[in-house]
């Protein structure tokens, strides 16, 4: 503590410097008000040790007798930050400025808050502050949210304990899920408190360079940057992604890399973890990790943050449907789903799954409103729907969609791309056959032909030339007739009916 005008005033402590430049640069670290404090200097991704103590300076009269330490980035244009802590309206902080002293100062990152003991972080970018030793404790926490994380982690799965054991199929989801929504209890309750600070317990976007300092550091930053590069290296399914993590990289970062790099005492023990900022920070990653690996899996499906997997949850993958069909045809259709919810997909019972038809919902266009399924499907599981529908008799355009349901409990899950068909070759719509109306066509063409060969050439031998009436003499029964050189053919009385050829008698001199 420090006392100053008459008021006892917190102090906060840099118990460690890490220099975490991108690019080969050393910081040196200097206190101006105690010379006795050795001089820190430090090359790229390591960390200095110490007990520097930031001091109080409230005026620029302060600031001249030395009450700041300095912190230098040693390249051609780098600069020099003054760091000092000020009490001001806004509450105790930590201040800086590159320009010497400021009223009242920029705050520095994440945890410029005055008390207790910290990391000083430096980049080319700027400082930041994170809790160091006992000050990761966070302040008030709940006791439910403690028990429940110490009782998943070590009692009977009858007692609060996880129900699969560590490593089996399965345990990794359980893994996931139990912190995901841990998570969540524990955020609802933080931002209620006067003394939420997000930037402590915000998820690290990746592990943070100073990790690099912590043993096997290297090793581990290059398996998480194996895994940005191809997400499925850390599993191919969810279960295995989730396996991989508790067992190998979760268990570093509790256990080792957190503890050795900010001095945390609490998260090297799963019984007490859950009370420092770091667990959050922690598990804040993993749940990224999660989101990442789940859409390199499901392309275009996932939320920005991890969920609760719901007991019943359907993907729609591919589909193979034609876009045109003949009236009154069966054609193939192809869908893919993946059970994507909690429950398996069974065919059997009295609520069996299916596929049902959509837009409008339960039709029967296309013959048929439910597709069975052709076996049981997992949590995760794919399935192929091949069935064969029928086109409606008359043409039109129809939409085909489905979605999954569960008989008599609920639809869910994503529906099918909604696909517009176009049925040909059927009745209009006004109840015409098209065929017929092309079969009349034909016939009235057939018919007009027909109708102006009688008008025009009818009574005459096609091989004759036209003759004067005064050549042709009647029979007495006006059946049949003859011209000058005796050729006979069939009068008007007796021609054959529409549709047949008149008959032409042969020459018989031929």
């Amino acid at each position: 503590m420090h006392s100053m005008g008459g008021y006892t005033l917190a102090t906060t402590t840099i118990k460690r410097v890490f220099n975490n430049c991108s690019t080969p640069m050393t910081i040196t670290v200097r206190s101006h008000e105690r010379s006795s404090d050795p001089v820190l200097t430090i090359t790229q991704y390591e960390r200095a040790d110490c007990n520097m103590t930031i001091p109080w300076c409230d005026s620029q009269s302060d600031f001249n007798n030395n009450h700041f330490i300095t912190v230098t980035v040693t390249t051609l244009t780098g600069p020099t930050y003054f760091v000092w802590q000020t009490k001001k309206s806004d509450g105790d902080h930590i201040r800086c400025s590159t320009t010497g002293y400021q009223s009242p100062g920029a705050h520095i990152a994440y945890y410029s808050n005055v008390e207790g003991d910290r990391c000083l972080i430096v980049t080319e970018n700027g400082l930041a502050l994170m809790p160091f030793g006992d000050a990761v404790e966070i302040p008030n926490f709940p006791s439910s949210l403690h028990d429940q994380h110490m009782a998943w982690h070590h009692n009977p799965p009858n007692d609060g304990g996880r129900q699969i054991p560590q490593g089996q199929p399965g345990s990794g989801l359980e893994f996931l899920t139990f912190h995901c929504n841990f998570l969540w209890q524990f955020e609802t309750w933080y931002n209620q408190q006067s003394f939420a600070n997000s930037n402590l317990t915000a998820p690290w976007i990746q592990m943070p360079p100073e990790f690099r300092t912590a043993e096997d550091g290297p090793g581990r930053m290059n398996d998480e940057q194996r895994f940005l590069n191809n997400p499925l290296s850390w599993g191919s399914t969810e279960d295995a992604f989730g396996i991989w993590v508790e067992n190998g990289i979760h268990s570093w970062l509790h256990t080792i890399a957190v503890p050795q790099v900010y001095g945390d005492p609490l998260m090297h023990d799963f019984m007490d973890a859950s009370k420092s900022y770091y667990f959050y920070k922690l598990h804040g990653l993993i749940n990224r990790w999660w989101i990442t690996w789940q859409k390199a899996f499901f392309p275009g499906r996932m939320n920005q943050r991890c969920q609760t997997i719901p007991q019943l949850d359907a993907f729609f993958v591919s589909q193979t449907i034609p876009t045109t069909v003949t009236a009154g045809q069966t054609f193939p259709v192809s869908i893919r789903m993946q059970n994507y919810g909690a429950a398996t997909w069974t065919s059997g019972g009295s609520n069996p799954f299916r596929l049902g038809s959509q837009n409008p919902q339960d039709n029967t266009i296309w013959g048929l409103g439910r597709v069975a399924l052709p076996t049981s499907v997992p949590h995760r599981s794919f399935v192929d729907f091949n069935f064969t529908a029928t086109a409606p008799r008359t043409n039109g355009n129809y939409h085909m969609q489905w979605q999954m349901l569960q008989e008599l409990v609920s639809w869910f899950g994503t529906k099918t791309t909604d696909v517009v068909i176009s049925v040909v070759g059927g009745k209009t719509k006004e109840g015409k056959d098209v065929k017929d109306d092309k079969d009349d066509d034909k016939l009235m063409k057939e018919n007009d032909k027909l109708m102006k060969e009688k008008d025009d050439d009818f009574l005459l031998p096609p091989d004759q030339p036209d003759l004067d009436e005064k050549n042709l003499q009647a029979t007495e029964n006006g059946a049949e007739q003859s011209d000058a050189d005796g050729k006979t053919f069939i009068t008007a009385d007796e021609r054959p009916p529409v549709g047949q050829q008149a008959l032409h008698q042969p020459d018989e001199d031929a």
